[in-house]
């Protein structure tokens, strides 16, 4: 091997150090094991990261109380169990009372006015199943995601702590496979990705249910035997299309069972497509917190994929031949990002011990490849970034949500049953009379407006459709206010 195919090699598994181990690893699966050793010291974060995270939350804290005294901004998640990638987003909750909906526009626009954010890097998610507010922060380049009264985070974090407390190789196996799946684009639920939280479920049931499970207390146990077996249980022996994983009601410990017994217990699991991961919540009965992971398929051959891998490795490798060259980093690698960005937090940010400051303001930012372009200064607000998304584009000058009054928005409504006519008011005949028809946007409506005409029409009464109810015409403009009309997509929401 050239000098410049090892440096490459190294700078792809920096864990991977033989001259602390001796000279070489052990051979076969105990190479295995002091690597999963080795990499999980490399993946925790270090002091410097962590600060520079608590600088984040602190600056979006003060942003929040500030406008809002009365809600409790809280962190959970990985961040708060410790177990999160150098790369890793930042889970905050906000918890507060608000007359209507939570101010998700407000929050966003606060953080975009005191420049913790910019327009583009900003996304908000208002009709997800879970409403997020994504940004990433404008100093350290660094992801937080944003959800309002959240209560299970603080469950899910005290749920970590006791099978990290249950069982030593838990936080090892996880730092292992996250990485494995971040690599992958495996991660991310918005893509269609397994989650944090569905990944620290699958490693606790998988040493739940494991034949030698009164031996995985011991912090001896062989870590690459069990990354073996594990990639084998959920790449070639679990049956996606039928099984899921529940937590039992006796004890905390966690079973097999059917998807039709979980999907029982509320409706809202029925449109789960098959071959999908299903995981019940530990805490809500009936509730699968994989349903939007739709690449569980892609995540099955990627493990199956990679036991592949090192069980042919280990089946060609001599049992007494000490390993000289990195056997996790065939299936696991560290990316150039998270080189760069750990270089850059070593070099321009320095930890203060005044608790006004945690964190250093940075002079430049580290290389990433979210940011393609050098951001707008606030001089150019009015020349937004060509990549920006339309909601951004629209709302450049960080203003509230527009209202349109019925008789502005009646003007942009096309007609359900005719849409290729445009805007026109159409009349028909009826008899010797000529009725006038005019459409009327509703809230309810999913885009098209209906006709409303009191009954006057036997063709489109509400006898015959009795789907179609009326609109009183005096309470209509109260009823639209309050909503945003967009008359390119012509959908009222």
């Amino acid at each position: 091997m050239s000098r410049s195919e090892n440096d490459f090699q190294k700078s792809e598994t920096p864990w991977f150090i033989p001259e602390a181990r001796g000279g070489s690893y052990l051979p076969h699966m105990c190479g295995l094991h002091q690597e999963i050793e080795d990499f999980y010291t490399y993946i925790l974060p270090t002091a410097k990261e962590s600060d520079l995270r608590c600088g984040v939350i602190k600056r979006i804290h003060e942003a929040i109380v500030s406008r809002w005294p009365n809600v409790y901004v809280d962190v959970f998640g990985s961040f708060r169990t410790g177990l999160y990638l150098p790369l890793g987003d930042i889970d905050l909750v906000v918890i507060g009372r608000w007359k209507h909906n939570p101010p998700y526009w407000g929050i966003a626009n606060l953080l975009v006015e005191q420049g913790i954010v910019y327009p583009h890097q900003l996304k908000v998610l208002m009709h997800a199943k879970v409403p997020v507010i994504k940004i990433v922060d404008s100093s350290t380049n660094v992801r937080v995601d944003i959800s309002f009264n959240n209560l299970n985070g603080r469950r899910g974090v005290t749920l970590v702590k006791e099978i990290r407390k249950k069982y030593p190789c838990f936080p090892k196996l996880v730092m292992v496979l996250k990485q494995f799946l971040s690599q992958r684009g495996l991660n991310e639920v918005f893509t269609g990705g397994i989650s944090s939280y569905a990944i620290v479920l699958m490693v606790a049931s998988f040493l739940d249910v494991h034949p030698r499970n009164h031996e995985l207390s011991s912090p001896n146990i062989n870590l690459g035997v069990l990354l073996l077996e594990f990639l084998e249980l959920y790449g070639r022996v679990f049956q996606y299309d039928n099984v899921a994983i529940r937590s039992s009601e006796k004890s905390s410990e966690y079973e097999y069972c059917t998807k039709d017994s979980i999907y029982a217990f509320s409706s809202k699991n029925m449109d789960s497509a098959r071959g999908r991961l299903c995981i019940e919540d530990p805490f809500i009965r009936g509730l699968d917190v994989s349903k939007g992971s739709f690449q569980a398929p892609n995540m099955a051959e990627a493990f199956d994929w990679a036991y592949t891998i090192l069980s042919t490795y280990f089946a060609e490798t001599s049992l007494e031949e000490p390993c000289k060259t990195s056997v996790l980093g065939q299936i696991v690698k560290i990316s150039e990002e998270v080189l760069d960005f750990r270089d850059w937090v070593v070099r321009h940010h320095e930890l203060r011990s005044s608790s006004h400051s945690p964190c250093a303001s940075p002079t430049t930012k580290p290389r990433t490849r979210e940011i393609r372009y050098s951001p707008s200064s606030p001089e150019r607000r009015s020349h937004p970034p060509k990549t920006a998304t339309q909601d951004v584009t629209q709302y450049y000058n960080y203003a509230p949500p527009p209202k349109k009054m019925a008789n502005e928005a009646r003007q942009n409504v096309r007609y359900w049953s005719h849409p290729t006519e445009g805007h026109s008011q159409r009349k028909r005949k009826r008899g010797n009379e000529t009725q006038e028809e005019v459409g009327y946007p509703h809230p309810s409506t999913d885009g098209y407006s209906k006709k409303w005409n009191n009954g006057m029409d036997k063709n489109f009464s509400s006898r015959k459709f009795p789907n179609r109810r009326r609109a009183p015409r005096s309470s209509f403009v109260e009823r639209f206010k309050g909503y945003r009309y967009n008359p390119e997509k012509l959908r009222v929401y």
